[in-house]
């Protein structure tokens, strides 16, 4: 069945706790974001080498693999790196109501624990078109660095941004 969707918007900060099970609750408005109650919503978290957990909808996670594995192509480094996120990816459920189970590997990577004190707690990110899940102390440490790159980062991209609609308006 072919599926037509609106372009996702997650976006803001959100402070989140894991419970006993491991499961990190949505926000309401994140939720409502990504239609979790659709029938054929499907997740995917992997591990980000920022330390980060990332988590899309499952048609977004097999184009982005996708596209890796073409790019890919004969270099043993980028083949080391598609086998790396395999093994650290995972589908992954979110519950009626708006719960996710990570597994506990997955969240050991990124530094949190559901059964240790002071590691229950996370922030959730929202990318645009995936969510990313940080330990409060690894989201406050790549702040800090990605502020102080902000706008450069953004003066550099908007001229890409402007490269490209000039390269399109020639052709």
């Amino acid at each position: 069945m072919y599926r037509v969707t609106q372009p996702t918007h997650l976006i803001g900060q959100h402070k989140a706790t894991l419970d006993g099970e491991g499961r990190l609750q949505l926000p309401l408005g994140l939720r409502d974001e990504m239609n979790v109650r659709r029938p054929d919503f499907m997740l995917m978290a992997n591990l980000e080498p920022d330390g980060s957990i990332c988590l899309r909808e499952r048609a977004d996670w097999e184009t982005h693999v996708d596209s890796l594995r073409r790019a890919a192509g004969a270099s043993t480094r980028h083949r080391r790196a598609i086998l790396f996120l395999a093994a650290h990816s995972s589908p992954v459920r979110c519950d009626k109501q708006g719960r996710v189970r990570i597994p506990d590997s997955l969240l050991g990577s990124a530094g949190m624990d559901r059964q240790a004190k002071g590691r229950k707690e996370l922030v959730l990110v929202g990318n645009f078109g995936d969510l990313r899940v940080w330990s409060p102390e690894r989201w406050e440490a790549f702040g800090e660095e990605a502020l102080e790159d902000f706008e450069g980062g953004l003066d550099s991209l908007l001229e890409a941004c402007s490269t490209l609609v000039s390269r399109k308006e020639n052709s």
